[in-house]
């Protein structure tokens, strides 16, 4: 069923928000210990929090919060990614409140020991119109609100990653209705593109990988990639059967992608997480036309000449050849 479309009125107001990575993780991991997953209706941004005041007297109803962020593969900071679309239904000043009703909608992460003060002003999502969007490159969407001293670090190379432009953004803003038209665009386009799920072994050569997603999400695909979705940390001690619920949300993942990329090694069909992934995905591909499924030989991408000509390959997203040493 498609999702309800929501369009942007010429009073829509727009609000930039950066949230830290690690805080991210820890909102996911209390949502799961609260029982909502990443799954149909669940998995639409449910509230958005911050101590600034600004924000809460300047949004409406209606008005959108554009929720960013920085992936972080090992210690190195990705791409930002533009995490969410919180179209705003509701908000609540935690301090000044006294319905108890409104105050039980506040989500449980925002009650922690001293969260009230930092996590003061909450804004609710409408859940038929917000949505989540998976592991992007929006980059260049950031570019035109960079300070010039930030700006230009960034033309002089990233080699570490992009995690310092976490710092240019640490305060929310108020944005334009032209740059808000344009993070429109730009969710509007990561919506209809084709998503596309790593599977690979852990143990060999993570860093490789990650550079693979670096070139895929650098060349404009949106990717699956484990490292960032579902970090061994965000469930270990929350659920019962951990790895019950690490192989749940791996087939709810493959099921969400149109293409599969294996990174075959000589171990690959011997793991039974990515022969997991691999099977999930076969199935889906007799149900869902057009799932497609790319195969590269590890050893192959030692090769900074392969793995340009896979990122090439693949950026052709409107279909997915098959990729073999032959």
């Amino acid at each position: 069923m498609p999702e309800p479309a929501f369009t942007l009125s010429e009073d829509t107001r727009h609000y930039l928000a950066y949230v830290p990575w690690r805080t991210i993780l820890n909102w996911r991991r209390e949502e799961i210990k609260a029982g909502r997953r990443h799954k149909d209706s669940q998995s639409k941004p449910y509230a958005f929090a911050t101590r600034i005041g600004q924000a809460f007297k300047h949004l409406r109803n209606g008005d959108v919060i554009w929720i960013f962020t920085i992936p972080y593969y090992g210690k190195y900071g990705s791409f930002p990614t533009l995490n969410a679309m919180l179209v705003v239904e509701d908000k609540v000043d935690r301090v000044a409140e006294q319905d108890r009703g409104r105050l039980a909608k506040v989500p449980p992460y925002f009650n922690t020991k001293g969260a009230q003060r930092q996590w003061r002003y909450i804004f609710f999502g409408n859940q038929a119109t917000s949505r989540y969007f998976p592991i992007n490159n929006c980059l260049e969407q950031l570019r035109p609100l960079l300070p010039a001293a930030t700006a230009q670090k960034l033309e002089s190379g990233a080699p570490h990653g992009y995690g310092f432009l976490g710092m240019a953004f640490q305060r929310a803003r108020a944005i334009s209705p032209e740059q808000g038209q344009q993070l429109f665009e730009f969710q509007q386009n990561l919506h209809k593109q084709k998503s596309l799920f790593i599977s690979y072994r852990h143990r060999e050569e993570p860093d490789l990988v990650g550079s693979i997603v670096e070139g895929l999400l650098q060349a404009g695909l949106v990717c699956w990639f484990d490292l960032n979705r579902i970090p061994p940390e965000v469930s270990k001690g929350v659920v019962e059967k951990p790895l019950e619920f690490f192989k749940e949300e791996l087939l709810q993942a493959v099921e969400a992608c149109d293409g599969l990329l294996a990174i075959e090694s000589d171990a690959y069909w011997k793991s039974y997480w990515t022969g997991l992934e691999y099977g999930a995905a076969q199935a889906l591909s007799a149900l869902k036309p057009g799932f497609r499924f790319f195969k590269a030989q590890l050893p192959l991408l030692d090769s900074e000449a392969e793995r340009q000509k896979l990122i090439a390959i693949a950026s052709q997203f409107h279909s997915f050849p098959i990729i073999s040493e032959n």
